[in-house]
C-alpha cells in the first residue's frame, strides 16, 4: 500500500485498519483526509517514519510490528480511550494533551540499549487518567533497574491492573507511592522471583494505602507473595475486600498459606479475605 491520491472522508467517525504492511505516508495520507474521525483501530507492521495521530480521536488502539522502533506523534485533546500495543518505542516527537484520557492500557517495549525517557513521557502524559493496565513489557521496562519513578503521580488513578513479569514487593510499593487516590488493584503474577535485586524498601506506606484502596484482587498466587499480603492486611485501612486467586501449591503447602493469610491483623475491620 503506498500513498497516492489524497482521499477525503470528512463524514467518516470510526476507521479498522488490520493489515501486514503498509508505508506510514500512506496511513498518514488517508488520516490526513479525514478530519472528524473519533475512533480509530490500527495494526499493521510499517517501515521506520513518524505516524501522526489525528487531533480528533475519542479513542485509539493501535499495534505496530516494527522491532527498529515506532515514532508516534500524538496531539489529542479529546482522546478518552487509549491502547497501544506491542510498540517498540524509538523516539516520541511529540506526546501531549492526553489530558482527558480515562483508560489506557500500555503495552510496548524499548529498543536494545535504548533510554526509558519515551515510557517516562508517555507515562507523564497519561498521569490525569483514572483506569491504567501495564502489560509485562511494559513493567519490566519500567522497573528494570532499581532507581526513581521518574514520572509524574498518577493523581486521579482509581484502578490499576499490573501483568507482572515477575514479583517483587518494594517496586510494587514505589509504583503504589505514585496512585495516592487509587481504589482497585488487580495483580497478575507470572512468575515468583525477580531476577533484578529489586528496588530499595519504602519509608513509608502508600497513601492509597491508608485512605483510598478498597479492592486488591491477587491472581497467580505462589508462595512467595504471604509478605506483601501480609503488609496490604496490616496497612490498609479502608480495605474492604482482598481476594487472592489461582493458588499454584501443593494442597498442604496451599493450606498453610490460607491459615497464614487468615491469621493476619487486619487494619480495617471491613476487610474481607477471600480465596478463589
Amino acid at each position: 500500500m503506498k500513498s497516492s491520491m489524497p482521499v477525503t472522508l470528512p463524514s467518516l467517525k470510526m476507521l479498522v485498519i488490520d493489515i501486514h504492511y503498509v508505508e506510514v505516508s500512506s496511513i498518514n495520507v488517508l488520516l490526513c483526509g479525514c478530519p472528524n474521525i473519533e475512533i480509530l483501530d490500527l495494526s499493521f507492521s510499517a517501515s521506520l517514519d513518524k505516524f501522526c495521530i489525528p487531533s480528533s480521536l475519542k479513542r485509539l488502539k493501535i499495534v505496530i510490528e516494527n522491532d527498529d522502533g515506532a515514532y508516534l506523534e500524538i496531539n489529542a485533546p479529546d482522546l478518552e480511550y487509549l491502547n497501544v500495543t506491542q510498540i517498540t518505542f524509538g523516539e516520541v516527537f511529540s506526546i501531549y494533551n492526553l489530558h482527558n484520557v480515562v483508560e489506557a492500557r500500555v503495552d510496548v517495549f524499548p529498543q536494545v540499549f535504548g533510554s526509558i525517557i519515551p515510557l517516562h513521557n508517555l507515562l507523564g502524559a497519561l498521569s490525569g487518567t483514572k483506569h491504567l493496565v501495564l502489560s509485562p513489557s511494559t513493567i519490566k521496562w519500567l522497573l528494570g533497574e532499581p532507581r526513581d519513578l521518574l514520572f509524574q503521580e498518577f493523581r486521579y488513578l482509581l484502578h490499576l491492573e499490573l501483568i507482572l513479569p515477575w514479583f517483587n514487593s518494594n517496586s510494587l510499593l514505589s509504583l503504589l507511592q505514585k496512585c495516592p487516590m487509587l481504589r482497585v488493584l488487580v495483580i497478575q503474577n507470572n512468575e515468583v522471583r525477580s531476577p533484578i535485586l529489586g528496588w530499595p524498601p519504602q519509608p513509608s506506606v502508600p497513601n492509597c494505602l491508608v485512605s483510598h484502596l478498597t479492592f486488591i484482587r491477587f491472581n497467580g498466587f505462589q508462595g512467595d507473595e504471604v509478605s506483601f499480603l501480609d503488609y496490604l492486611l496490616r496497612n490498609g485501612l479502608v480495605l474492604e475486600t482482598v481476594i487472592v486467586a489461582g493458588i499454584s501449591l501443593d494442597l498442604k503447602m496451599k493450606y498453610h498459606i490460607l491459615k497464614l493469610l487468615s491469621d493476619v491483623p487486619r487494619a480495617s475491620g471491613k476487610c474481607q479475605l477471600k480465596f478463589d
